[in-house]
């Protein structure tokens, strides 16, 4: 059971990266999904303690910038076993807003 955290800025590929290497075997958990949820982070929370006490393997697709977003999911991982991961996506800043302008 395994949690993988995408870090990266917004439009530099981590949806892709997820569908490409994750699709079949995690659980995708995005702040982008959740539509207009109020209460965002939390939900969040739920639906990775979620996934992993089931023991499904999660893959969390956002920002998650600062070491402060990452640290909870971090924590969840460990209390229930699970490991984690961090990965960095990266692209060029015009990439970023290229991509971003196509949405």
């Amino acid at each position: 059971m395994d949690l993988v955290v995408l870090i990266g800025l917004p439009a530099s590929g981590k949806s892709s990266f997820h569908r490409a290497r994750y699709a079949g075997t995690h659980v995708h958990v995005s702040k982008d999904l959740l539509g207009r949820a109020q209460r965002k982070n939390e939900k969040q929370m739920r639906l990775v303690e979620d996934a992993l006490r089931s023991g499904r393997s999660v893959v969390v697709d956002n920002t998650n910038p600062r070491r402060a977003d990452r640290a909870p999911l971090i924590e969840v991982a460990r209390r229930l076993g699970a490991t984690s991961t961090g990965i960095l996506v990266t692209a060029s800043i015009a990439d970023c807003l290229r991509r971003n302008a196509a949405r």
